[in-house]
């Protein structure tokens, strides 16, 4: 059987991840024949046990230092690969996973989380086969997020983000000269026209090379 792919798609909140990602499962399912019935959509925080909890933290019904939500989020991740993505990853599907641990990077080293322990606690997770970084100016993202619900959540603030999302360039830009295939696409545009460049992006993966 072939392998199958794993594509994330990453963000500061309001870039539009969680919209795109089921928009592009959607293209997906419907035009690749080849993975029909094989797409799989999934999200971080997970909807387990330890994903409910960082949930709680991030509304502030519960507050962590910011190392302990960095080891929610690790532990979250660990159980997410074992359950759904290593499995799926080799009944050959393909993955389309909103946020992974490029997220963890950015928000937790923004939060003076060491980066280099960040990386360590992450080093058994599948790489990507390719991470796509959705990227629009902070007072964009925040409009979105206020337009969408009442209250923001831990790491809503514009200082915040501002910092959050210089280190997703940043680290993504580190994580390619590693060898990961990670490209930026903006998204302070019309919604479809980001999705035709992911959509993009997706099929030069998929045409990139064979499977054994």
């Amino acid at each position: 059987m072939k392998k199958g792919w794993l594509v994330v798609l990453e963000g500061i909140d309001g870039a539009g991840h969680s919209a795109h990602a089921s928009e592009l499962a959607n293209w997906a399912e419907r035009e690749l024949a080849d993975y029909r019935g094989r797409v799989v959509l999934t999200r971080e925080p997970t909807d387990g046990p330890i994903g409910a909890l960082i949930r709680s933290v991030l509304r502030k019904e519960l507050e962590v230092g910011p190392e302990t939500l960095a080891l929610l989020f690790a532990a979250d991740r660990m159980e997410h690969v074992r359950q759904v993505i290593r499995p799926k990853l080799a009944e050959g599907c393909l993955i389309i996973c909103d946020r992974y641990y490029l997220s963890s990077y950015a928000y937790q080293s923004a939060a003076s989380v060491d980066l280099e322990w960040l990386m360590q606690l992450n080093s058994k997770c599948p790489r990507p086969d390719l991470t796509v970084l959705l990227d629009a100016p902070v007072e964009v993202c925040l409009s979105r997020i206020r337009e969408g619900r009442e209250h923001l959540e831990l790491f809503e603030e514009a200082d915040f983000l501002e910092e959050v999302r210089r280190r997703f360039l940043e680290i993504a830009d580190r994580l390619e000269r590693e060898g990961e295939r990670v490209v930026v696409v903006k998204t302070d545009r019309p919604f479809e026209e980001a999705h035709e460049e992911i959509v993009r992006h997706v099929v030069g993966l998929l045409a990139s090379r064979g499977r054994e």
